[in-house]
Parts: C-alpha cells; structure tokens; sequence
C-alpha cells in the first residue's frame, strides 16, 4: 500500500515537473522572440537615426560648401573691383576707401555693389575724382529710382557731356528716354522757356554746369527725387536687394581666409604647374609631363591639407554659437509662437470658422 503511494506521488511529482519544464521552455522562447524583436527594432531605429543624421549632415555640408564657393567669388569680384580703382586713383588706400564706400551703399540701398561700382568706374572714366564720381553716382541713383539700368544710362550721358564741356542735344534725349529731363527742370526752376533752351542748345550756350545745378536741385530737400533711393529701399524689392548685399558680405567674410588661400597658393601653384607642362609639351619632352603634374598635385594637396584643419575650425565654431544662441533664444521663440497661435485662436479663429459656414452654406 505504501509502494502504491509512493508510485503515485513521484508520477504526480514527474507530471508538475514536466508541466513546469513545458512552461519554462515556453516563457523562454516567449523571452527569445521578444528580444529579437526588440534587437530588430533597436537595430532600425539606430539605421534610421544614422540615416536622418547623415542627411542633417550632408545637408550642413553641402550647405557650407555652396556658402563658401559664393563667398569666396564674391571676394573675387569685390578684389577685382578693388584693383581697378587703384589703378584709376593711383592708390591702394584711395581705392580701399572708396570700395568701402561702394559697399556700405549697397548694403543701403536698392542698388547692388556691382552697380555702384560700375556707374562709379564710368563717370571716373570720363574724368571724376573717386569722390565727385561717388557724389555725382548718389545723385544719380536718386533720379533713377533703384533702376540699375536708368543710371546706367544717365551716367552714360552726363559723363559724355562733362567731358566734352557742352551739351549735346542727343546726350539730353539719352537723359530724357532714361527718366530724368533736366531741360523741364531747369524751365520749372528759373521760368527759362523749353524752346529757349533748345535754342541755347543748338547754340552751344547751355552749360554743363547748369545740368549739374538741375541734378542738384531734383534730388535735394523739396526736389522731386529727394531721397529716392532711400524710399526704393523700403520697398519689397529693395529690401531683398538690400538683403541679397547684406548675404554676399556675410558669406565673404566667411571665405575671406579661403580666397586667400586660393589666391595665394593654390591658384599660384595650378598656373605654374600648367605653364611648366605647356613648355615641356611644346619641346617634345613628354618624360617630365608626369613629373611636373605630380609636384603640382603634391602642392595642391598640401595647401589644401594645410588649409583644412583651420576651415574645420572655423565652420565648428560658427556652428556651435549658432545652434548656441539659438537654444538661449529658444524660451523667447517658443512664447511668441505659443503667444501667435493664442491671438490667432481668440481673435481670427471665429471668423475663419463663420467664412468656412459661409462657404458649405454657398455649396449646399
């Protein structure tokens, strides 16, 4: 009687054994599949973070590199500007000062640097000092309304007549067709009759003179174009002017250090490299081609190498005080955001709402 319990007890022992061995086994493979499915995800969630990362990155970089290629042709173009006005002034420091003038202007007004620099360069051609062709340039950008062409275009015509000492009857027309008719000015101011000064033209007795006092008076206090170029400015297209200058000098300074470099040393070593090629490929001598192009590669890596660690730094830092400043002013952005969408809800939701009625009622 005693084997018989004995017997029952270790098979019902066995049976609760094998019961929770079966469960064990299960919660097991419960825990293995759930950790592979969380492997899984973890693993996609880390590919698609790199993913998104490396995009943001490239996205920054591919950034940068457009910011510096326009920067560093800017300065190019700035630099080109620069040499010519030491060549007409016959001083570095003269030229300087007056491409500073040009590009605080063109931070200022509806007109670019580039057609500041232009009208400049024309008026001195015809014989301006640098400042009087400045003077006479801001007159001029005031009768022209921001239209870079119409400057252009009077410029062209007051130069002439400045330098030949009378007025023409044609640079007159040019005058007129461009926007500005001094001969009505000069009428309006002294009661001079217009067939009059026609006739004094025809003569060769109208004044260059009193052309510059007719420029004078229009773009003086209570003159019809006073302060034109500072009106145009506020407009929507002279502000994005005004903004397109602010960008180019911003992005100039960011690649002055770089347009240094490749005006200094890479662009010095590509032409020396290519002049040594052209004469060795003229004399047959075919042998010192790999040489020659092996040095010039070799130097071109080295500015470049040398250049790098300076650009990383530069582009670190800026990145760094941007996002920093952006975090510090981020309680600011957020407020006026949260403060809009708040205004917004109570003052124009209504309505947006009663116009929406409106329009299903039209529709039904």
């Amino acid at each position: 009687m005693a084997n018989e319990k004995l017997s029952v007890k270790i098979a019902a022992d066995a049976s609760n054994y094998n019961k929770n061995l079966d469960n064990a086994t299960k919660k097991t493979k419960q825990f293995n599949q759930t950790a592979s499915e969380l492997g899984s995800e973890l693993k996609s969630g880390l590919a698609t973070g790199a993913k998104v990362a490396g995009a943001a990155i490239g996205a920054v970089a591919s950034s940068l590199s457009a910011a510096l290629v326009a920067g560093v042709k800017y300065n190019a173009e700035i630099e080109q500007y620069q040499t010519s006005f030491e060549v007409m002034t016959g001083s570095a420091d003269k030229a300087a000062e007056t491409m500073n003038k040009l590009v605080d202007l063109g931070a200022a007004t509806p007109f670019e640097t580039s057609d500041l620099a232009n009208v400049t360069q024309l008026l001195m051609n015809y014989g301006f000092t640098a400042d009087d062709a400045i003077n006479k340039m801001q007159m001029l950008g005031d009768i022209s309304q921001g239209s870079a062409d119409k400057m252009q275009r009077i410029a062209m015509a007051y130069g002439q007549m400045s330098s030949a000492g009378k007025v023409q009857l044609e640079d007159v027309k040019q005058m007129i067709e461009a926007g500005f008719n001094p001969l009505q000015e000069i009428s309006e101011s002294t009661g001079e009759s217009m067939s009059s000064l026609y006739q004094r033209i025809s003569e060769g007795a109208l004044s260059v003179d009193e052309i510059t006092a007719s420029m004078e008076r229009s773009t003086a206090a209570g003159g019809k174009y006073f302060q034109s170029m500072q009106k145009q400015s506020e407009t929507l297209s002279g502000q994005l002017s005004t903004l397109k200058d602010n960008a180019q000098q911003a992005i100039g300074a960011f690649a002055q250090s770089s347009s240094d470099e490749i005006a200094g040393n890479i662009l010095p070593t590509l032409n020396d490299g290519l002049e040594k090629i052209t004469e060795q490929l003229k004399a047959g001598n075919m042998a010192a081609i790999g040489q020659i192009g092996g040095e010039m590669i070799a130097g071109l890596v080295t500015s470049i190498t040398q250049r790098l660690p300076s650009l990383l730094s530069t582009t670190t830092s800026l990145l760094s005080n941007l996002f920093h400043s952006l975090s510090g002013q981020l309680p600011v952005i957020m407020s006026s955001l949260f403060s809009g969408i708040g205004d917004f809800i109570k003052t124009q939701f209504p309505n947006v709402v009663a116009n929406f009625s409106k329009l299903f009622e039209g529709i039904i």
